[in-house]
């Protein structure tokens, strides 16, 4: 898809009366813990927060959260050797690598709200950067399973004000929007009965409605590319590009609702541009001007079995199987969402430096949470990642910084490396190469338990998919006063609460021994 393009500068002027322009552009983001349990359960003590932008496929920014310390760990256990009651708040050392209270779990978002100060603000003095460092997301994408996104756009536009009132929008990365479709499908695959059997809602069935869902908002993404070209070049004027955009977003939305029709046989609300049955409609027509040679409705469904998928045969799903498979479509997709879909925007950039970090600390089942490895490896992948994923030249960068002489066997282990890596780029593009890392695949998942019919595969998505567009600050209701469940009384909770408890206890009281019967 077309990379996004640089817009004008935020101009405002901050409290101190100081006026700034500032750069703005499109973000991504996503977060990450260390550690990750079998059954894909966060654990762990850190998280690492990232930014990329979509501009120049960069990090801008890190923020690292972590509970747990290693030091504070060795001087509890000392303490509570000589007082019973001592808890972690009393214990202060130096280098204590503890810098928030929050869990991996949680702390997306509050890492979100620092990373938003931060492209804005110095850590040291709280004032606004230099123009040429501050940074306006106004468009951040991000996987959505969290209100991160929401989070820093807020934190943006309360520090700047009026000027980025409405400015900034939130985007789902589309990867993850079709997985939510996915999931969906499969979820209807496993609860619906009658979407269940040969012939129906099975995994390659699923595999080939998302891959013509994704097809469909690709190829949109690419006319509306070619309007806005056509645009800046003056051939289209902007009165006439509106409504031509207007159409295609029409048309794109149209295409997707016809794709389940599609699956079942149905071809009337399908464009030329994506059926393949109206598409040999459309040549024999050609051919019967030209030979004057009459065609027949077997004829057309016999050359459209020989070159579609599933050989011609239809998804049998009536009534409400197949009204069910529209819903999961149109709840996720309608005039209100299409125009940001259709951008076509991604979070790859954070999931692969989250891959590259999880490679350098050798995976996600090695316990990094009690020391300061884990961010070091992470100030390493950003600094590989800001050079094209070159090691050769990041390190070659730091042997200049250090003053150290280049070794003539490294660089010679570093040819060596470039040239294995061009005859890899090579094999990977062959056809070969593909089949083998497909059945690798097919292999893997089904020795893992993960096979494309498992629920475990498809995970429920958080993601909201028409969270899209401005965000705005909602006001917080006042929170009534809570009664005690104990005592019923305002101010505190039962846990803090001085009346006995009034629950009746569980624990079954021991019966009498032999030796208090005799006696």
């Amino acid at each position: 898809s077309p990379q996004p393009k640089y817009k004008d500068d935020i101009e405002f002027t901050d409290s101190d009366g100081i006026k700034h322009s500032i750069a703005r552009g499109p973000i991504c983001i996503d977060g990450s813990g260390d550690v990750r349990a079998y059954g894909h359960k966060v654990t762990g003590s850190q998280h690492c927060f990232v930014v990329y932008s979509l501009l120049t496929g960069d990090p801008l920014l890190l923020v690292h959260h972590q509970s747990s310390c290693q030091k504070c760990s060795l001087l509890l256990t000392e303490k509570l050797k000589e007082n019973d009651s001592a808890d972690l708040s009393s214990v202060v050392h130096e280098g204590c690598h503890r810098n928030t209270t929050h869990s991996p779990a949680t702390a997306e978002e509050d890492a979100a709200e620092i990373a938003g100060r931060l492209l804005l603000k110095s850590d040291d003095n709280g004032s606004f950067l230099n123009d040429d460092e501050a940074i306006f997301g106004d468009d951040v994408v991000s996987d959505g399973d969290t209100r991160a996104r929401n989070k820093l756009i807020l934190t943006q536009s309360t520090l700047i004000g009026d000027a980025a009132k409405g400015v900034a929008k939130g985007y789902p990365s589309i990867e993850h929007w079709v997985k939510t479709v996915s999931n969906g499908l499969y979820l209807l695959a496993r609860t619906v009965s009658s979407l269940r059997g040969v012939g129906l809602l099975n995994a390659p069935r699923i595999r080939a409605i998302v891959s013509d869902i994704n097809r469909a908002i690709r190829l949109s993404n690419l006319v509306l590319a070619l309007i806005d070209k056509r645009t800046d070049e003056g051939v289209i004027s902007p009165e006439l590009a509106k409504p031509k955009r207007d159409a295609e977003l029409k048309l794109c939305l149209k295409d997707v609702y016809a794709i389940v029709p599609h699956h079942c046989g149905d071809h009337r609300s399908c464009s030329e541009r994506h059926c393949r049955y109206k598409q040999i409609i459309r040549a024999l027509k050609a051919r019967k001007k030209l030979q004057k040679v009459d065609y027949t409705k077997e004829v057309v469904e016999g050359i459209y079995a020989q070159q579609s998928r599933f050989n011609g045969a239809n998804l049998g799903a009536t009534g409400k199987g197949r009204a069910a498979l529209e819903h999961v479509i149109r709840s996720r997709i309608d005039e209100n969402n299409v125009a940001s879909l259709v951008r076509v925007l991604t979070s790859n950039s954070c999931e692969n430096f989250f891959m590259m970090l999880t490679k350098y600390s050798e995976g996600k089942r090695k316990n990094l949470g009690q020391a300061d490895s884990w961010e070091s490896y992470q100030l390493l992948c950003a600094g590989l990642r800001s050079n094209d994923g070159d090691d050769s030249v990041f390190f070659n960068k730091i042997l200049a910084e250090l003053h150290v002489r280049r070794s003539p066997v490294r660089d010679a282990y570093c040819r060596k490396k470039n040239q294995w890596k061009e005859k890899a780029k090579c094999r990977k593009k062959s056809v070969e190469y593909k089949k083998r890392q497909a059945m690798s695949l097919k292999k893997k998942a089904i020795r893992m338990g993960k096979e494309a019919a498992k629920k475990e595969r498809h995970m429920t998505e958080k993601m909201k998919p028409n969270d899209v567009g401005p965000v705005k600050a909602k006001k917080k209701r006042a929170s009534k006063p809570q009664k005690c469940s104990n005592c019923h009384e305002l101010g505190h909770s039962c846990k803090d609460c001085p009346e006995p408890s009034r629950k009746k206890s569980t624990v079954k009281q021991p019966g009498m021994s032999e030796v208090e019967i005799m006696e």
